[in-house]
């Protein structure tokens, strides 16, 4: 990862079931998701509007820079 800091997780679960983490990243002039062991993450709804927030979170501190 690059100098920047920001970053957010979103819960999610497996493909088993059991609890992880999906992460965003901010890295110069990308966003990086990094998903789970498995590379499959089950989100619920509620899950998927955190995921979609997080990620317009990295666009906005990114037109920051």
């Amino acid at each position: 990862m690059s100098r920047n800091s920001w970053s957010q997780s979103v819960s999610c679960r497996d493909v088993g079931g059991r609890d992880r983490q999906v992460m965003v990243h901010l890295d110069n002039r990308e966003i990086v998701l990094v998903s789970p062991p498995g590379e499959i993450a089950r989100l619920s709804i509620d899950e998927s509007m955190l995921l979609r927030a997080a990620l317009t979170d990295a666009e906005r501190a990114h037109e920051q820079e």
